[in-house]
């Protein structure tokens, strides 16, 4: 807030100048449909933000190995670039702001089949590719045409300020979703003391456990139920004293259960809002379309 006023008297004063050149005219932030689009751009930078997440979710949601999970995003980054190709068709043939709207809409549906209906790699590469889409039409040219329509000068400054806030929102964002995803994994404790007792019997019942390994796995047993529960259970400790493979094998994956379990939480979190932010968008392109058409009509009527 302070660099934005810092830089609303910077450009007073090089307007109040007979060469000067403002940064971001001021003129342009009382008009209504500017100020709409600079708040739809800012949300498309929050969305933009998202992606960076998607390489981790990848990996700690789906197993995919971290030298790989990086290559998961590909499929969005495609999409994107397909979207943004049909976003500038779309707004040639219906206009900018119907293109904003699907864009949410597109957008809201792809990030909401994440937390509701990924399972399996497949249904991660459509769900990425649907949300991919959505963002490639909303980053390309609906904002930039809603942004200099019915300017006769300042077109490029206008574009810089809609990048500016892009970025702005792109910065903000981060923070919020990292803040979800410290909650989900703030739960493994608790997680530890309410659900690993089920997953490990139900694992147990699973494998073919040889009576020596069952035998020790009552020594762990008996010295877990010893242990104080104010401090904890050392499991990484427990891990590295197994002697039984099999047995390990089995603790090992219902950790990392328990693991999964914390992490689908956080990240759900996230695109919950980033399905939000979309709906925001939705509202933002309704509301802008009266906007803009009393725009229109007194740009008409002036002579």
């Amino acid at each position: 807030i302070v660099l934005f006023s810092i830089l609303i008297l910077y450009n007073r004063a090089l307007e109040n100048r007979k060469d000067g050149d403002p940064v971001l005219p001021v003129r342009l932030l009382t008009q209504p449909q500017y100020l709409l689009t600079l708040f739809v751009g800012a949300l498309s930078g929050a969305l933009l933000a998202g992606m960076v997440f998607i390489p981790a979710f990848s990996e700690q949601v789906l197993g995919i190995p971290a030298e790989y999970s990086g290559y998961w995003m590909t499929p969005l980054a495609l999409a994107s670039g397909v979207g943004a190709a049909l976003g500038g068709a779309l707004v040639d043939k219906r206009g900018p702001i119907l293109t904003v709207f699907l864009s949410g809409l597109i957008t809201a549906i792809g990030f909401l089949l994440f937390p509701t209906w990924i399972d399996d790699k497949w249904q991660f590469v459509i769900s990425s590719c649907i949300a991919g889409l959505g963002m490639g039409v909303l980053l390309g040219a609906p904002l930039n045409i809603l942004a200099t329509e019915r300017l006769e000068k300042d077109k490029g400054t206008a574009v810089a300020g809609l990048s500016l806030i892009r970025q702005i929102g792109m910065t903000i964002a981060p923070t919020i979703y990292a803040g979800f995803i410290a909650r989900g994994f703030n739960k493994i404790p608790t997680l530890f003391e309410t659900d690993f007792p089920d997953i490990l019997k139900r694992n147990i019942e699973n494998a073919d456990l040889s009576p020596e390994a069952l035998q020790e796995l009552q020594m762990i047993a008996s010295s877990m139920e010893h242990t104080n529960r104010s401090i904890g259970v050392n499991y990484e400790g427990i891990l590295e004293r197994i002697q039984d493979p099999a047995l390990k094998e089995v603790i090992e994956t219902s950790v990392n259960q328990i693991t999964q379990t914390a992490a689908q939480s956080g990240y759900n979190g996230l695109f919950y809002t980033t399905v939000v932010i979309s709906a925001l968008v939705i509202i933002m392109a309704i509301i802008l379309k009266p906007v803009r058409n009393k725009n229109m009509k007194n740009s008409k009527a002036t002579p």
